[in-house]
């Protein structure tokens, strides 16, 4: 069995004064999970980490 890869990015300012940040998703991370550009995902901060999930699926985590 394959052990979970953690995955470390950067957030990038928006830019707009917002203070939203974006972060881009490395091509392999999006062939891992299997998700693609253009596609619905559900964020939210869990203690130290960020999840990122498609609604009603398992939990994918990135480290922060």
């Amino acid at each position: 069995m394959e052990s979970n890869k953690i995955w470390k990015l950067r957030l990038i300012d928006a830019g707009d004064g917002s203070g939203d940040a974006l972060v881009e998703l490395p091509d392999e991370l999006l062939a891992k999970v299997g998700w693609v550009e253009g596609e619905l995902l559900e964020i939210e901060q869990v203690e130290k980490c960020i999840v990122i999930k498609k609604p009603n699926s398992k939990s994918s985590e990135i480290d922060r």
